[in-house]
């Protein structure tokens, strides 16, 4: 699973980031040697890294 590690992600190139988060996103679906449960475990772990998941929650909640 190390040569699958994710390079770090640049702060002052967004469209880099998000090219390597989708490269790192596709070489996970298209790994034959990653069983189901670590494909879902790395997914997991993406979001987790990348994502505000409870921003994201608030902002879409509004006044609300």
């Amino acid at each position: 699973m190390a040569s699958l590690a994710m390079p770090a992600l640049a702060a002052n190139d967004p469209t880099g980031d998000v090219k390597s988060l989708v490269d790192r996103a596709l070489s996970v679906v298209h790994s034959k040697e990653m069983s189901l449960a670590s494909k879902r475990s790395e997914f997991r772990d993406m979001v987790e890294r990348h994502f505000d998941l409870a921003g994201m929650a608030r902002d879409s909640l509004g006044e609300h």
